[in-house]
């Protein structure tokens, strides 16, 4: 149970900083500042929310409670 918990948390991380660097870059030639934004305004932030879960995960298999223990 511990692994696929870890498991599952590191993708659901991994999708979300995968998700985010595909939805942050403009779609066609950035031609003014306003084509340059990104496509969806919290793209960014979900990188970010990704990066962090992914690296949560390590926590949560060192705090998740073995079947030995």
């Amino acid at each position: 149970m511990r692994k696929a918990v870890f498991v599952l948390t590191l993708l659901a991380g991994l999708a979300m900083i995968v998700a985010g660097v595909l939805l942050a870059p403009p779609v066609g030639p950035t031609t003014s500042p306003v084509i340059s934004n990104p496509r969806m305004p919290f793209a960014p932030g979900l990188f970010t929310i990704g990066v962090i879960t992914a690296f949560f995960s390590a926590v949560i298999y060192e705090l998740y409670p073995s079947k030995r223990s």
